[in-house]
């Protein structure tokens, strides 16, 4: 009766063990959190992707590649930019742009959205592995959230900028001045490029 007590304890237990796990692993999502140091947002990426892709980013856009294991021409998964509000009409009046685009919030006078391509690039294997990607970006794009800081980084005209010490040159006397981004460089200077100094 004793080892029958002990069996039947070791099974509740195994079970309690099995259903935490269950909990931890395959119900609760495991994302990476992505944040745009110059446009001001976060993304949470799933853990499906990693290893998959790779992200290159502008101060106007981020754009998220299929990383191909073999190499060769990686392709867009999803693109988010911040445009003007001109702009994103523009792609709102285009048929085909329009379908392959989604709105995903405004602030300090520009609309950030998400594209992405129309059909799959890939044959065979690729394809599927593109298609893993690919069926998150609803998932990707619904956790969106634009920071506060953002509208710090933007200027009166709604230009996005990105935080890098910027040279310029007053026109009118020659003295050259370090502003803390491209935005903050007032009229009568001149961006002064690295390479022409």
């Amino acid at each position: 009766a004793r080892l029958f007590q002990i069996a039947a304890l070791l099974s509740l237990l195994a079970v309690a063990i099995g259903l935490l796990w269950w909990t931890a692993v395959r119900v609760t999502p495991r994302v990476e959190q992505y944040r745009s140091a110059s446009q001001g947002y976060t993304l949470e990426i799933p853990q499906r992707w990693q290893g998959s892709y790779r992200v290159e980013e502008t101060a106007t856009a981020t754009v998220f590649l299929y990383q191909l294991p073999r190499g060769g021409e990686p392709q867009l998964v999803v693109a988010v930019e911040a445009v003007s509000p001109e702009e994103w009409a523009a792609v709102l009046d285009d048929p085909l742009r329009r379908t392959t685009s989604r709105e995903l919030g405004q602030q300090g006078g520009m609309v950030y959205y998400a594209h992405w391509l129309a059909n799959n690039p890939y044959r065979g294997s690729e394809a599927r592995a593109y298609l893993t990607l690919v069926r998150g970006i609803t998932e990707v794009l619904d956790s969106f959230k634009l920071d506060m800081a953002a509208a710090d980084r933007q200027s009166s005209g709604g230009r996005v900028c990105i935080q890098v010490i910027t040279p310029a040159r007053n026109l009118a006397t020659g003295e050259v001045k370090d502003f803390p981004t491209p935005c903050d460089v007032p009229q009568g200077w001149q961006v002064v490029s690295p390479e022409l100094e």
